[in-house]
């Protein structure tokens, strides 16, 4: 559920909106956290949409008619609770709402646990206690919560062989590489 925010007469009003899979696909997971087994696939995907595209301004956007990855996030049995504990280690708060910058606020659902800062998120999805897909929202000037993310990536990275996708950029980076993590939250956050 989302709710968009909105001010009037110094009053906060939330209007909930119900989102379907494919919306959560075209406008959500832009910036995904994806097995490193992926990676062949991610490849040939960035190849062949660079042979396909002439207008180097058009995106990826339409993530929604994208295939498949033949390696889900789902199919590694990555546990909740585990990254639970994690984050909680890690002092990432679990979040109520979150924000998306150019949506408003997102309530968390029982398919949906976001962890970190209001203005920026790693955010599960999740079936039961099994992750369905992870990927981050929002956008942050703060460097502090840049720091504390730089350091839960390369966590996250490196124990669970993660790598982060910007499926608008069309770019990769090794989240168990420092330098590639210092270039994901520069160009993503």
């Amino acid at each position: 559920m989302i709710n968009r925010i909105f001010k009037f007469k110094r009053k906060i009003i939330e209007e909930p909106l119900i989102i379907s899979t494919k919306l959560i696909n075209q406008r959500f997971r832009k910036i995904e956290l994806i097995h490193y087994k992926n990676g062949q696939f991610i490849i040939e995907e960035i190849a062949l949409h660079k042979f396909n595209t002439v207008d180097t301004n058009i995106n990826y956007s339409n993530k929604a008619d994208q295939t498949i990855l033949p390696n889900e996030t789902k199919l590694f049995n990555f546990s909740l609770p585990v990254f639970e504990k994690i984050f909680k280690e890690e002092d990432f708060k679990r979040l109520e709402y979150f924000i998306k910058t150019d949506f408003g606020s997102i309530k968390c659902t029982e398919n949906m646990v976001a962890f970190g800062f209001n203005e920026c998120a790693i955010v599960l999805e999740v079936d039961g206690d099994t992750i369905i897909h992870i990927w981050l929202a929002g956008k942050t000037n703060n460097e502090k919560y840049k720091k504390k993310l730089k350091q839960i990536l390369l966590i996250l990275g490196n124990k669970f062989d993660l790598f982060g996708m910007n499926w608008i950029s069309m770019r990769y980076f090794f989240l168990f590489s420092p330098d590639d993590v210092n270039d994901f939250i520069r160009i993503n956050m």
